[in-house]
């Protein structure tokens, strides 16, 4: 029964489920066993059943309630501190309330075939990811313009969060409303903006500062996005980066281009994010749902604050359904891999939503 619990509403139901037995055996052993094993006899089989109580047994029936009660209760105040400890942010609501940034939108996960990093197209079949990129696009759009940026800095707190799939896909949905745009990988760690477009030359920014020729030569065009690729990996891209090679060439950029995204290694891993954030006009946060916490994301805005640049938004990634608080159509969920899901949730205070992605 504990293991059908867990797997039906969760593990708070079955911890709670086991500290509450665990009484009823204790006090109610006798009950129990008595009235299943009473009157029989080896070879006879009883036609009634009957409850045998022993000395100082009269108060079985009430320690059992009594316990049943209290392993209930300790269950509950077990999870309700697990679930105050947990400061992972959720959704719009947590990233409001506990770090005070607008928040730009919320990606469910992508479903389909397994991709890294998956993108929507023109042909892209309504969905509820690519309708939520196409709100981020909007409320970026509309962020920008406020901050008067034109180049957009994509960083998270820590690896695994997804910023390289927001950027490219920012991008692309860019283009799609004929408007010019850039597309830089900056993180030189592991760069992986050539690979998610299936590149098969991917020399790119590394390899144009180290030889000192302009990048502008190493930029290609896929499907309406202009692409300049990380190149190969280096040791040292904070010191590739500070060359006042790199700075002029997004200054020029800023001619040819309507907007110019920058994918950065993660903001609190490596010192490099803050030179490409010194050549920003404004920076966008990418939060994995149920797996950023809060100290990471704070920690992350210091860093950005700390060179003076504007944080445009945030952008909940990877997100679950009942994340987002915002219906989509079309929702039949057939997620390749598991969701984010929290380890110590309430099921009656998670927000409900009939939402299903689907790709």
């Amino acid at each position: 029964l504990a293991l059908l619990l867990l797997f039906i509403v969760g593990t708070q139901v079955s911890i709670i489920f086991w500290l509450s037995l665990l009484p009823v055996l204790f006090f109610g052993y006798e009950i129990v066993f008595e009235t299943m094993w009473a009157g029989r006899t080896p070879g006879k089989r009883s036609s009634r059943i009957r409850v045998v109580r022993t000395d100082g047994s009269s108060i079985t029936l009430t320690n059992a309630i009594v316990g049943l009660a209290a392993g209930f209760l300790l269950g509950m105040t077990i999870v309700v501190v697990l679930e105050y400890m947990d400061k992972r942010l959720r959704g719009l609501e947590d990233v409001k309330r506990q770090l005070g940034l607008a928040p730009l939108g919320v990606v469910p996960i992508a479903t389909g075939d397994w991709n890294p990093h998956p993108q929507i197209r023109l042909d892209t079949p309504p969905s509820s990811f690519s309708a939520s990129l196409r709100m981020v696009r909007t409320a970026v759009e509309v962020g920008r313009e406020q901050e008067s940026a034109q180049i957009l800095l994509v960083t998270s707190p820590r690896e695994g969060d997804g910023k390289t799939t927001i950027a490219l896909n920012l991008a692309r949905s860019m283009a799609m409303e004929n408007k010019r745009v850039l597309l830089v990988d900056g993180n030189l760690h592991t760069p992986e903006v050539a690979s998610a477009f299936q590149l098969e030359d991917q020399r790119g920014l590394s390899d144009a500062l180290r030889t000192d020729s302009p990048p502008a030569d190493y930029v290609v065009e896929i499907d309406g996005v202009h692409v300049l690729p990380g190149g190969e990996a280096v040791d040292n891209p904070a010191d590739l980066l500070a060359t006042p090679c790199f700075g002029q060439f997004l200054q020029d950029a800023k001619k040819d281009y309507d907007i110019v995204i920058v994918d950065s290694p993660p903001a609190i891993d490596y010192a490099d994010t803050v030179i490409l954030a010194k050549n920003s006009d404004g920076v966008i946060f990418t939060y994995r749902a149920r797996h950023t916490s809060a100290v990471d994301a704070e920690t992350a805005s210091e860093v950005m604050h700390s060179v003076g640049v504007p944080t445009v938004g945030v952008v909940l990634n990877m997100a679950d359904e009942r994340d987002s608080g915002v219906v989509y159509p079309k929702m039949r969920r057939t997620a390749p891999h598991r969701a984010p899901s929290p380890k110590w949730r309430l099921p009656w205070l998670r927000k409900k939503s009939r939402a299903r992605t689907d790709l």
